[in-house]
């Protein structure tokens, strides 16, 4: 019963947010969407899941993980769908679980995902921290992106010692938790990157959410409105990020409320901002869609005995 009514309090939240804005004006500017024009737009996510699922393959050869034989495409994009639907997108790590081969280490897998993972969150913590210079004008603006650029670089280069963090909080919180024990014991056995494959995993990264920036940009920019792609990849960051938490679904209600506030810290129209939102939710259910197919074919393996 708790569950269900922490879920339900980002459809509350979104509620009481639409009742304090201009309704009409966002309708007005939502209808303005040629859907059948934008159509391609959504197809994107296929380049996007390309990108991650090359750095994924760099982990994991680096790691000695025989991927023979495997579509890592197919299981990356199939992993997006119980990404999608459990709170704070944890469900993605679940592609460890797609990858066939009587030799290779589950837990090491399971390791080599939450790496993965790592990559993006600490490059949109990067991106987002790049809002706030649109809101500071002096030299505090680099104090404060400070420590999410050494983050992003920590996290690049010593991924084993985020993980390690990770364990050591769950211990610390969670102190009979075996799951904890496992990360840490796991984590020594990350292999560390050359700088030709860190690089590359580096690349695939950016690469990656420029595309989904783009694919945002180009869907708000449909609506009639617009202000500039550096200025909308950071507050989607940001908002992205706090859309993680775990009271909604689908980020609805937390992300909108983070858009409308950074809308209108940045002077600009917050109506703006939940146009932006119903943009962002429009791009996740058609990546949900195009991940169901991939999803209903690699999730065999997960039930079937290697």
């Amino acid at each position: 019963m708790y569950n269900i009514l922490l879920r339900a309090s980002g459809f509350i939240l979104l509620i009481l947010i639409l009742l304090r804005l201009d309704i009409q004006q966002i309708t007005d500017n939502l209808v303005n969407i040629n859907f059948i024009a934008i159509s391609p737009l959504f197809f994107l996510f296929l380049c996007i899941m390309y990108l991650r699922a090359q750095r994924f393959k760099i982990l994991l050869v680096n790691s000695g993980i025989n991927i023979a034989g495997q579509n890592l495409f197919s299981i990356y994009a199939g992993s997006f769908l119980p990404g999608a639907i459990t709170p704070g997108r944890i469900g993605e790590v679940i592609k460890y679980k797609m990858i066939k081969g009587k030799n290779n280490d589950n837990n090491l897998k399971f390791t080599l995902s939450v790496q993965d993972r790592i990559w993006d969150v600490s490059f949109v913590l990067l991106i987002g921290s790049l809002y706030f210079i649109y809101v500071i004008n002096n030299m505090v603006y680099l104090l404060f992106i400070l420590p999410f650029l050494l983050l992003f670089i920590f996290t690049s280069l010593w991924p084993e010692t985020i993980i390690q963090a990770m364990a050591s909080l769950l211990s610390k919180y969670f102190s009979n938790s075996s799951f904890a024990k496992k990360i840490n014991n796991l984590s020594k056995r990350i292999i560390k990157l050359s700088p030709k494959h860190l690089a590359g995993c580096l690349i695939c990264t950016i690469f990656s959410w420029l595309i989904y920036f783009f694919q945002a940009y180009l869907l708000f920019s449909a609506t009639g409105l617009t202000y500039s792609f550096v200025f909308l990849s950071c507050v989607i960051a940001t908002a992205g990020l706090i859309a993680l938490l775990p009271i909604s679904i689908a980020g609805i209600g937390t992300r909108d409320l983070a858009l409308v506030g950074l809308f209108s810290l940045s002077g600009k129209s917050p109506e703006t901002g939940i146009v932006l939102s119903a943009c962002l939710l429009l791009i996740f259910l058609a990546n949900c869609i195009i991940s169901l197919p991939f999803w209903m074919y690699e999730s065999r393996s997960i039930a079937t005995p290697v």
